[in-house]
């Protein structure tokens, strides 16, 4: 998976461990400004890695 920002590819923590129903990402918040950094076309559809979310910080 590639983060819509960076464009480096990631793995969802919780996929690695085999626990796909949930992810880290539902418990973080993102804010409106990093949220604005992804494309259009990625909206909805590709996960922002959690260096990106750190960064934003």
């Amino acid at each position: 998976m590639k983060c819509p920002i960076c464009g480096e590819n990631h793995v969802c923590s919780y996929e690695e461990a085999g626990l796909s129903e949930t992810c880290w990402c539902m418990n973080e918040h993102f804010s409106k400004q990093l949220l604005g950094q992804v494309p259009e076309s990625e909206k909805g559809l590709s996960c922002i890695c959690k260096k990106c979310v750190e960064r934003s910080r």
